[in-house]
């Protein structure tokens, strides 16, 4: 009788493993749909790593997320060949950072607003799968998830271990970018090391094996240098040194984003643009609020700036007199920017001749006015909230 026991016993066992522990691919789907279910839709996102003994085992875990993410349609994953080609672009430019903030500026430069990190290391013939979401604006953990999975063909087919490694034998780091510190362990329902399968679905209604992370306080808001490579990908020119509005840095667009316009089609007069510092998006919603009374004033400076989407980022405007001087003072007299030795438009009106609107000469700093039927410059900005 107690044989028979031990038998269904372990029957029992096998049954049971063979069930609650997921297969590799199984569990990328159960990301995947994590990921969806925690992130905002319409998110971008990119998957910069995954730690692991093999690095096309890395390279399938990032294809399958992302098919996954595809699929799902929830959020918006980065094509590989982009993240490879911002790779091949970093280990040239800044080789040797590691971590977080490696992480963050690919994120930035990707237009991601969130940034996937995950690992996989062995326990006894299982292994631990770990992923982490975190914000590319301030490296905040915003989900987390720890998973055992099986040994399966899969894993085994690229680790070549027969799926007999030990709890002993050490994983080495390998990244789809370049060598970075290995991913902070993610907090689990139960130890790393228990097999003990759950059957258990959280009241939350996550999937079995997802741990979301506890929504935290309000993040310590990133503190920015002139000169720094700000939230969009372009750089930071003005600091006010308070977060008084909502923000408190100005951020350049990048080249990329430089256009071309008049500032108006028809000389079409505005009331009341400033030319002081934060005044710039203000100047920006009242031409638009004018020119949309205004037959025929379509394309302009205002208007392209304001529905300009760029590295994920839709919240440009045209710059004051005053923003558009700082922007040269702190960026085009460093030589950063990329700025052209040329005219660029502000979205101030010259209040005594309403034919004309405000410029800068960027090859001498020289401010002037011009009709605004003429084409110039634009560089778009943007607000960025600070500590």
């Amino acid at each position: 009788m107690k044989k028979n026991c031990y038998i269904l016993f372990l029957i029992l066992v096998c049954i049971a493993n063979a069930i609650y522990a997921q297969t590799l691919d199984t569990t990328i789907g159960t990301v995947a749909g994590g990921l969806s279910g925690k992130l905002p839709r319409g998110s971008t996102v990119v998957m910069i790593e995954f730690e692991t003994a093999s690095e096309d085992l890395a390279n399938h875990v990032i294809d399958e997320i992302n098919h996954n993410l595809v699929t799902v349609g929830s959020v918006r994953p980065v094509e590989r060949r982009r993240l490879n080609a911002i790779r091949s672009e970093l280990s040239l430019s800044i080789q040797g950072e590691v971590g977080d903030d490696f992480a963050q500026r690919i994120g930035h430069m990707l237009g991601a607003q969130y940034i996937i990190l995950g690992s996989i290391s062995s326990v006894a013939d299982q292994y631990i799968i770990r992923f982490r979401a975190i914000t590319t604006e301030t490296a905040t953990i915003v989900w987390s998830f720890s998973q055992s999975i099986r040994s399966d063909i899969v894993i085994d087919s690229f680790l070549r271990t027969g799926g007999n490694r030990t709890a002993n034998a050490p994983v080495t780091p390998v990244t789809t970018t370049t060598p970075t510190a290995s991913a902070a362990p993610v907090a689990t329902t139960a130890p790393a090391a228990s097999l003990a399968p759950t059957t258990t679905v959280s009241s939350a209604g996550y999937p079995v094996g997802v741990v979301p992370s506890v929504t935290p306080p309000a993040p310590a808001l990133r503190t920015y240098r002139i000169g720094d490579i700000g939230p969009a990908g372009g750089l930071i020119f003005y600091d006010k040194g308070n977060n008084s509005g909502g923000w408190r840095y100005l951020e350049a667009a990048p080249v990329e984003a430089e256009f071309q316009t008049r500032w108006s089609v028809h000389g079409t007069n505005v009331d009341n643009t400033r030319d002081g510092i934060g005044n710039g998006r203000r100047n920006t919603q009242l031409i638009i609020d004018k020119f949309k009374q205004t037959a025929g004033e379509w394309d302009t400076a205002a208007q392209t700036a304001d529905t300009l989407v760029f590295n994920g980022f839709n919240d440009w405007f045209l710059p004051s007199q005053a923003e558009l001087d700082q922007m040269y003072g702190n960026l085009k007299r460093r030589n950063l920017g990329d700025f052209k030795d040329e005219e660029y438009w502000s979205s101030t009106e010259n209040s005594s001749i309403r034919r004309d609107a405000f410029y800068q000469n960027f090859r001498d700093g020289r401010i002037a006015s011009r009709q605004k039927t003429w084409n110039r410059y634009i560089r778009p900005i943007r607000e960025v909230p600070g500590p």
